[in-house]
């Protein structure tokens, strides 16, 4: 089962990283985007954050394992170090997706020309 897991980590991992660079490009313009898409993205990604410790406990069990062979704990090592860069990979989409809910369409478009124009010269 481990080189399954392996594989689904750093699947994830990698896609996770692709899409953190295309979410990024929103940062720009956060108006493009709406408050489904917003809340879609952050709900898939806390479900992911949530599903990490599932992993880290299976590889917990794993390591109190005594007969385990080098290789063994060498790719549950790498799969511990890849769980840590997915936490943080997530944890950035999530508050990156924090800042950018503030700027939807809809809350562009509720806010008054004399908010809008207060906001134009702050940048």
């Amino acid at each position: 089962m481990l080189p399954m897991m392996s594989t689904m980590i750093s699947g994830q991992l990698e896609e996770d990283k692709d899409q953190y660079k295309n979410l990024l490009k929103a940062q720009s313009k956060s108006y493009v985007l709406n408050d489904e898409i917003v809340e879609g993205v952050i709900k898939v990604f806390s479900k992911q954050l949530d599903s990490i410790c599932l992993y880290e406990n299976q590889i917990s069990k794993w390591h109190d394992e005594e007969t385990l062979s080098t290789t063994l704990e060498t790719n549950l090592s790498k799969s511990q170090v890849q769980l840590q860069e997915l936490s943080k990979v997530i944890t950035n989409i999530l508050d990156l997706f924090d800042k950018l809910k503030n700027g939807t369409i809809e809350k562009v478009m509720g806010k008054s020309d004399l908010e809008l124009g207060m906001e134009f010269f702050k940048k």
